[in-house]
């Protein structure tokens, strides 16, 4: 099965997606904090980067 990726630059946009996964489990690395779970039938890693495009390079 596939994992959909949600990689949010604030943590405004992160919010809605985190009340929809259903499993959570959070795990922190660099300095980051992943949502790994399913909506639906999809698995899903959500993270919440912060703004620039360091950090989207680092949290994918």
């Amino acid at each position: 099965m596939k994992k959909i990726g949600i990689l949010c630059a604030s943590d405004t946009e992160l919010a809605p997606f985190l009340k929809h996964i259903q499993w959570i489990q959070i795990i922190e690395k660099a300095m980051l904090t992943f949502y790994v779970g399913h909506i639906e039938q999809m698995d899903i890693v959500a993270v919440y980067s912060g703004v620039c495009k360091v950090n989207a390079a680092i949290a994918v």
